[in-house]
């Protein structure tokens, strides 16, 4: 039998490399949630994979304003834009095929930073994840926060939520928050060690 050599170890990107899983990921009871939180790839091909169902779009609004009027501190001091920079913000959600809501998403981008950028984020029949891998631009995620909101389809229950900046040629792009429906990721914590 031929013998052959292993393949040659190839080190994660700068940025990358694991660190052990990350605490306020952990805290979240199910595994299917702490997947999702955990995940650095395109979340649409993730949740397409655990739900088992090919996911639609729905875009609720693409819209351009200045920075200092988008009310979201948290993604323009993510992205390092000044007050006066234009900015998309982008609101859409991912829906099963009978219509029901699997994600709410909030992209927020500086418009003329990266072309690709601009044409994905006015691009209401796409993923964004779709629409910029259809554009040829390669993204790594940083994860910024994860945790526990109100879920906003007036139900009053709690979901999980992430929020990340994507990184590509020449830094920063967007800033992105996703918020899990509850019916499928549950935001349900282990109680506190003690």
């Amino acid at each position: 039998m031929p013998q052959t050599s292993p393949a040659p170890a190839v080190a994660p990107p700068p940025g990358r490399c694991p660190r052990g899983p990350d605490s306020r990921i952990a805290r979240f009871a199910s595994p299917a949630t702490r997947m999702l939180l955990a995940g650095d790839g395109l979340t649409t091909v993730l949740l397409q994979a655990v739900l088992r169902v090919p996911l639609g779009i729905r875009t609720d609004s693409i819209e351009q304003a200045r920075a200092s009027v988008l009310g979201d501190t948290e993604a323009v001091s993510a992205l390092r834009v000044p007050g006066r920079r234009p900015c998309w913000s982008r609101h859409s959600r991912l829906l099963t095929p009978d219509g029901a809501t699997v994600s709410f998403n909030r992209v927020v981008a500086p418009t003329a930073r990266d072309p690709r950028v601009d044409a994905a984020m006015a691009d209401p029949e796409q993923p964004l994840g779709f629409a910029l891998n259809g554009a040829g631009l390669t993204t790594v995620r940083q994860l910024h926060g994860v945790g526990r909101v109100r879920w906003p389809a007036g139900t009053g229950r709690l979901c999980a939520f992430k929020t990340y900046t994507l990184h590509g040629p020449g830094g920063v792009l967007a800033f992105v928050h996703e918020r899990y429906s509850p019916d499928w990721f549950s935001a349900a914590v282990d109680a506190p060690a003690g």
